[in-house]
């Protein structure tokens, strides 16, 4: 069995180490942006009655497909709201990262 020796490192490692933490935080990064616009159409499309944590809860809700509901969600919903509901769900359950790179190969193609 080998034994790690730490002078062996190389820069490779400390460079793979730093894409991974880049691709992470650039995934945090659009989960969030998704987050905050999913919640600001949210915010202006619902009526004022709703509590703003309760919108929050229930965008996260939706963009995690968790299933908990704030009881905000229904079929009187404005068509604008539940579209923007369908694509938060429809990111969530993929993630992001399949989303972005099937846009830019559909941009690529059409433009």
């Amino acid at each position: 069995m080998d034994v790690y020796d730490p002078s062996e490192s190389t820069a490779d490692t400390a460079g793979g180490a730093s894409a991974a933490f880049d691709t992470a935080a650039i995934i945090a990064v659009l989960w969030f942006v998704l987050l905050f616009v999913t919640s600001v159409v949210a915010l202006l499309v619902l009526p004022a009655e709703y509590a703003t944590a309760n919108v929050l809860f229930e965008v996260a809700s939706v963009q995690g497909n968790v299933g908990l509901s704030a009881a905000i969600v229904d079929a009187t919903n404005p068509a604008s709201l539940k579209l923007t509901f369908v694509f938060a769900m429809w990111i969530g359950r993929l993630e992001i990262v399949p989303v972005v790179v099937s846009a830019r190969l559909i941009a690529e193609e059409v433009f």
